[in-house]
């Protein structure tokens, strides 16, 4: 599976644009923290580069996968085992 991401810095912002591989739909994720972001891009790691990102967007950058989707699959996962 190939995760897409856009993303852009313009007037300070950190904007990522995130399309769910599942259900297709689009997740736009925007920050001030410029720096943070550059960061994240060069791959550091997401928690220590936007920690004022909460735990689900920072899954749907991961990942791909929005936030229903990703507990769907996970729910789905756990049935299995």
């Amino acid at each position: 599976m190939t995760i897409t991401i856009h993303y852009t810095f313009e007037c300070g912002r950190c904007v990522f644009v995130v399309e769910c591989p599942k259900c297709r739909g689009v997740n736009v994720i925007a920050t001030d923290n410029m720096v943070g972001g550059i960061r994240y891009v060069h791959g550091d790691a997401i928690q220590s580069c936007l920690p004022e990102l909460d735990p689900d967007t920072r899954e749907t950058l991961l990942t791909g996968y929005c936030p229903e989707c990703f507990r769907a699959l996970f729910r789905n996962n756990k049935k299995g085992h």
